[in-house]
């Protein structure tokens, strides 16, 4: 029934007073104006069939949650997704690799026409103290691990000044992506990306 309807102009934004249309539609739009990382959800509701959760990928698939379970509903570039603006503010932040990861795109730090972005250092006391140069166009900060263990005294203490001006989310240490420039097939990357897609989501911001 979902499925069969998913083309039907008969769909609008839950709990939105927005004109109705069929869902690529209202994906569509909807990825005009998202910033956070991908995986995006957005749930619908069909006049009939009720409200049905969405999924858009990075590659523009779209899964949809049925009753039956996730499908995938059409397949990559189906759904034209903006990616994630994303900044390293420093070299060797590791912003290339995590841009693969969090299905993101590397911008130039003067361009101001992209909004919000995530900022990637390293967990460095110079990293963090780039990291403060982009506070104000940081819709979040990624505080990439340098190495296995606790970060230093003066390294937390100066986490928690840049705590003050923008949000920061902690990526553990992974092994795997030492020096590495591509992301290699690893369930525990995976696994680790996800979890930092998620708390980069929850703490956005969006800035002036």
């Amino acid at each position: 029934m979902v499925i069969a309807a998913m083309h039907a102009q008969a769909w609008r934004f839950t709990g939105a007073d927005y004109t109705q249309g069929s869902v690529p539609q209202l994906l569509a739009y909807a990825m005009e104006y998202v910033r956070t990382p991908a995986p995006w959800e957005i749930s619908l509701e069909h006049t009939t069939s009720g409200r049905t959760l969405f999924r858009v990928n990075a590659d523009g698939s779209v899964i949809a949650y049925l009753r039956t379970g996730a499908r995938e509903v059409w397949p990559a570039g189906t759904i034209a997704a903006r990616p994630l603006p994303m900044i390293g503010a420093h070299q060797g932040a590791g912003v290339s690799v995590w841009a693969q990861l969090l299905g993101g795109v590397e911008v130039p730090a003067v361009d101001d026409d992209h909004g919000p972005a995530l900022i990637v250092v390293r967990s460095t006391l110079a990293g963090v103290e780039a990291a403060k140069r982009y506070s104000a166009k940081a819709g979040a900060i990624l505080l990439v691990a340098d190495a296995a263990g606790k970060l230093p005294p003066e390294v937390r203490r100066a986490v928690r000044v840049l705590q003050g001006a923008a949000p920061v989310v902690p990526v553990p240490w992974l092994p795997a992506l030492r020096g590495m420039i591509s992301v290699p097939e690893n369930a525990a990357i995976k696994k680790a990306a996800a979890k930092v897609a998620a708390a980069v989501r929850e703490q956005w911001r969006e800035t002036p």
